[in-house]
């Protein structure tokens, strides 16, 4: 009499397939694990980025409405803005009045001031916001 043929899967083939998939999910793990590092640091480079925003623009607003020469034009003009959060650092750094000529980057005759905006956390710097102040 003939036995009839048994389909199906032997256990040594299931155990291979369960260590393959195993191994695969493993490292897939491993990368959600790094995902959710950079999710972190992406977030605080956002937040440094705003800070040096808000600061740029007060700068500005502060130049636009006082004029180019206000005595409130200096490095600690930032001060006044709401507190930055807990290990964040704003530095101002609002340059000395240049005339500009061929050599610089200010237009030639123009009365200038280079200004930076510098938010650190730790000893890293977050976001950084360099621009000219021009007077005609």
């Amino acid at each position: 009499m003939r036995r009839a043929a048994i389909k199906g899967f032997t256990l040594i083939e299931l155990v291979l397939v369960i260590v393959v998939v195993s191994v695969g999910m493993l490292t897939l793990l491993g990368l959600y694990g790094q995902v959710a590092g950079k999710l972190g640091t992406n977030e605080d480079i956002q937040i440094a980025t705003q800070l040096a925003q808000e600061c740029s623009e007060h700068i500005l607003a502060t130049r636009r409405n006082l004029g180019f020469t206000a005595p409130t034009l200096t490095n600690a003009i930032c001060n006044g803005l709401p507190a930055v959060p807990a290990g964040f650092t704003r530095g101002v750094t609002i340059g000395a009045n240049y005339v500009g000529g061929l050599a610089t980057a200010c237009p030639n005759g123009a009365t200038c001031r280079d200004v930076s905006v510098t938010i650190s956390q730790g000893l890293a710097t977050r976001a950084q916001v360099v621009f000219l102040l021009v007077q005609y």
